[in-house]
């Protein structure tokens, strides 16, 4: 979960993600350097109202083998920071990245993560994230006191704390399997899902899996209104078969 990913980016639990939908903008990518760049935009916002609408810098380099990246956004009444590093720990590598978002409401961003090889054709993965703009209470899920973080930059999670972790194996030259796992630490919450993919032909692809929830179910109704009894226990255990065609 990127920090700094806030105009677009996919909900955990949606199941299709191979096409990303754009976002309009104005945008200028200029190289500083063999392993440096400056991104700057402008991205327009519904019928381009200011007050949706934003612009951004994104600076990027490279010292001594580790990647490193500050980000800029300004919007109506809101601005972030935010500072990404990567690098590799022997056979490992690792992000830290941080968003800090202040204006209209305060609130810090953080992912920690550590990736690795699993024999020839695996890739595992496990990050720690924190989610400022998030409740510490299920009852609070749906009442949050950063209500524009939800509606306009980004944050789908509900609570503070997380851990995450995937794995990917390429079975064969043409069959993929693929799992992960969402753990909310503030609700004891989670979801896992797994998904086997296989190409069929250079057009023909398909796709199946399956989405397991758990936590606790409960929706109470409280004096304030509805109230969660966790973030993914009401999600429903779900099966999927999908078929692929590229032309």
């Amino acid at each position: 979960v990127s920090p700094v990913d806030v105009f677009l980016p996919f909900d955990l639990r949606v199941i299709d993600t191979e096409y990303r939908p754009g976002i309009d903008a104005v945008r200028l990518e200029r190289a500083l350097g063999d392993l440096s760049a400056l991104d700057i935009g402008w991205v327009l916002g519904a019928e381009g109202q200011r007050d949706q609408s934003a612009i951004f810098a994104q600076w990027i380099t490279n010292h001594q083998g580790i990647d490193y990246a500050t980000t800029w956004i300004e919007r109506d009444q809101v601005r972030l920071v935010g500072l990404g590093v990567t690098g590799a720990i022997g056979q490992h590598g690792v992000w830290f990245e941080a968003a800090k978002v202040a204006g209209q409401e305060n609130y810090w961003r953080s992912s920690l993560g550590i990736d690795g090889g699993v024999g020839d054709t695996g890739l595992w993965m496990v990050e720690l994230h924190y989610n400022g703009a998030g409740a510490s209470k299920s009852e609070d899920y749906l009442r949050p006191n950063n209500v524009d973080a939800y509606r306009n930059f980004g944050v789908f999670l509900f609570a503070r704390r997380y851990v995450l972790s995937a794995l990917s194996v390429q079975l064969s030259a043409v069959t993929g399997f693929a799992s992960q796992w969402v753990y909310n630490l503030d609700d004891q919450s989670s979801y896992f899902q797994l998904s086997i993919d296989r190409h069929m032909s250079d057009e023909w692809g398909l796709r199946a899996g399956v989405y397991r929830f758990g936590g606790n179910s409960d929706l109470n109704f409280t004096t304030e209104g509805l109230a969660l009894g966790s973030e993914f226990g009401m999600n429903p255990q779900v099966v999927f078969v999908g078929a692929r065609y590229y032309f």
